[in-house]
C-alpha cells in the first residue's frame, strides 16, 4: 500500500526510469496539495513531442489516489497551458524543505542524486506549518537599524516548561531598567496557554487575540484596550507595556477558531502574518525593543514569530533528549533560512558544581553538533571553544525563588542580581546591538559634558 512517506520517491523514480518520456523532458514540476496529493506538470525540451500516456498510467498503477491526472504540460495548448506555464513560474528554482533529493533504483544499487531546485522543481500547498517548510530567507517587517528602529526578539522553546516566559519578562525587566531606560514592548503570542500578563501583573480588557481577528475580518488593527504598564515595583513598569493573549472567556476559543494559517496562494503571507505584521507596525513607533513569547513546539505561530518576524531568535530548552531532537528541528529550518543571530540558553541546570560542568560540556558537545550539521555551512566554522558563538550556550541554574512563581512584581532586585540572568541578557543585547547604542549614547553624553 502506498503510505505519504513513500509517495515523492516512486513518483520520482518512475519518472527516471521511463524510457519513453524521460529523455524528452526539461523539467518536472511537482505540486503536492493539502491532502497530500500530488500533480506532475511537465516542460518539454524545445522541438520535442513528450507521450505522456505512459507515464501517466504508471503514476496511476503505483501511487494510487495519492496522484491527480492528468499530467499537465506546458505544450498542451489553450488552458491547461496556461495552468502549466503558471505553476512552472511558480515553481522555479524551488525544492522544499524536507523533499527527496534522489531516487533508488529497483534493481538496487546506491541513489542517484536528482537536480532538485533545477530540472526538478516542487510547490508544497499546506494548510498550516508552512513557515516551518519554507526555504526563502527571512524578511523581518522592518530592518534593523541601531538607535532607529526597535529589534524584535522571538522567545521559543520546542517543550514547555523550560522557563521561557520567566526569561521574556526577565530581559524586559533588564532594558527597563538600564540607563538610559529601554521603552519594551512584550507580546503573548502563546495564545493556547497564555501567561506572561500574569507574570507581569497585567490583565486588559482586549489582547494580541482580539486584534489578529480583527484585523482578518477588517483589515484594520486597533491596539486601544489591549495592552497595559507592567505592575512591577518602582519607576521600571512604566517602561514596560504588556500585549497580553487577550481576555480567556467564553468567547476566546471561539476567536482561537478562526485563525487561518494557510495562505491562498504559494509566496503569499497567510491571513495571521498580515495581522501580526500589522500589529508590530502599529507598535514600532513607541518603543526601543519588541519581545514576542513564542508558542512552544512546531506551532504556526512560533513558525512565524521565530523564522519570518524576529531579528534575533532566543532559543530555549532544557539538556533532555526530547528537547535536543526540538532543537534540532528548530535549526534545520533556521539553518535553511540561513539565518545567524540566535542565543541559546539551556535552563533548570543543577547547582551541584560537578554535574553543573559536567552537563555544560556535554550540552556544549551536542550543540554544536546540530549547528556543525544544519548552521555552520561555511568551509571554515566556528571552533568548539570559541565564545559568544551560538554554541556557546549560555547556563542558568534552577533557582527555588523561581519555582512556582506566579508574579515578578516585587522580585525586580532578585532578577537583576542574577548572574545568569543578566548574562543571558547580555548576550542578546550583543545581537541586537542595543550594547552599541548604549555606547553611542554615552559617548554622546561625554561629548555633551565636554
Amino acid at each position: 500500500m502506498m503510505t505519504f512517506d513513500r509517495v515523492l520517491p516512486e513518483l520520482i523514480r518512475v519518472c527516471q526510469e521511463d524510457a519513453g518520456s524521460r529523455d524528452l523532458i526539461a523539467r518536472y514540476c511537482i505540486v503536492r496539495d493539502v491532502r497530500g496529493r500530488v500533480r506532475l506538470v511537465v516542460e518539454g525540451k524545445r522541438d520535442s513531442t513528450v507521450a505522456l500516456d505512459g507515464l501517466q498510467a504508471t503514476l496511476c498503477t503505483t501511487l494510487g489516489d495519492y496522484f491527480v491526472g492528468p499530467i499537465l504540460s506546458a505544450a498542451s495548448g489553450g488552458e491547461v497551458q496556461r495552468l502549466a506555464n503558471q505553476l512552472l513560474s511558480l515553481a522555479e528554482g524551488k525544492w522544499p524543505s524536507g523533499w527527496p533529493r534522489s531516487y533508488r533504483n529497483v534493481l538496487g544499487g546506491g541513489d542517484t542524486p536528482i537536480e532538485a531546485g533545477g530540472r526538478w522543481t516542487g510547490i508544497e500547498r499546506t494548510i498550516g506549518k508552512e513557515a516551518w517548510l519554507t526555504t526563502t530567507p527571512p524578511k523581518p517587517p522592518w530592518p534593523l537599524v541601531k538607535g532607529k528602529t526597535p529589534p524584535i526578539v522571538t522567545f521559543h522553546s520546542f517543550k514547555g516548561g523550560v522557563g521561557r516566559t520567566t526569561l521574556v519578562a526577565a530581559y524586559a525587566i533588564w532594558l527597563a531598567s538600564r540607563t538610559p531606560p529601554r521603552r519594551v514592548a512584550v507580546v503573548d503570542l502563546d495564545l493556547e496557554a497564555p501567561g506572561i500578563g500574569l507574570l507581569l501583573g497585567v490583565t486588559t480588557e482586549r489582547g494580541v487575540l482580539d486584534m489578529l481577528v480583527d484585523h482578518i475580518a477588517t483589515g484594520h488593527i486597533d491596539l486601544d484596550g489591549a495592552s497595559a504598564p507592567a505592575q512591577i515595583e518602582g519607576d521600571v513598569g512604566q517602561n514596560i507595556s504588556v500585549f497580553p493573549s487577550g481576555n480567556v472567556d467564553d468567547a476566546y476559543v471561539q476567536k482561537l477558531a478562526r485563525l487561518d494559517f494557510s495562505s491562498t496562494e504559494p509566496g503569499k503571507k497567510n491571513p495571521v502574518g498580515e495581522a501580526l505584521e500589522a500589529m508590530l507596525g502599529k507598535i514600532k513607533p513607541d518603543f526601543d525593543a519588541i519581545l514576542l513569547d513564542s508558542r512552544a513546539g512546531l506551532h504556526d505561530l512560533a513558525g512565524m514569530s521565530l523564522h519570518g518576524l524576529a531579528h534575533v531568535d532566543v532559543l530555549v530548552f532544557r539538556g533532555t533528549e526530547q528537547n535536543f531532537t526540538g532543537l534540532g528541528q528548530t535549526l534545520r529550518t533556521l539553518g535553511s533560512r540561513e539565518v545567524m543571530q540566535l542565543v541559546l540558553v539551556e535552563t533548570l541546570l543543577p547547582a551541584d558544581e560537578e554535574l553543573f560542568k559536567s552537563r555544560r560540556q556535554r550540552t556544549r558537545e551536542r550543540v554544536y553538533g546540530l549547528l556543525c550539521e544544519h548552521v555552520y555551512t561555511d568551509d571554515e566554522p566556528p571552533q568548539i571553544s570559541d565564545l559568544g558563538e551560538p554554541h556557546d550556550v549560555v547556563p542558568v541554574h534552577r533557582r527555588d525563588w523561581l519555582d512556582g512563581l506566579d508574579s515578578l512584581s516585587d522580585h525586580i532586585a532578585a532578577v537583576l542580581s542574577e548572574n545568569d540572568l543578566t548574562e543571558v541578557a547580555r548576550r542578546i543585547d550583543e545581537e541586537c546591538a542595543l550594547d552599541a547604542v548604549d555606547a553611542d549614547a554615552d559617548a554622546g553624553d561625554d561629548k555633551d559634558d565636554e
